[in-house]
């Protein structure tokens, strides 16, 4: 499950990623509107995950995330 919230004026954003599945790994693509995130289509730009403390160089509207159980359960980028 992903969501996302942005202050008024955009500057901004944070995007939660969660997965429900307590025992398994989930993997797939996270596909962003750009334009509401004023990027620039094929830009790469840094995103924060505020809770494991990582920074990512993701490019373009179509990301990959994995989610493991008990490592890494849910993302919070900023």
């Amino acid at each position: 499950m992903a969501y996302s919230k942005a202050t008024a004026d955009g500057s901004d954003v944070v995007l939660t990623i969660v997965s429900l599945d307590p025992v398994t790994t989930q993997a797939g693509f996270v596909t962003l509107d750009l334009d509401a995130l004023g990027v620039t289509d094929g830009a790469t730009f840094d995103v924060f995950d505020l809770l494991a403390n990582r920074r990512y160089r993701w490019q373009g509207s179509r990301n990959y995330v994995e989610l493991r159980p008990y490592e890494v359960p849910r993302m919070s980028l900023r």
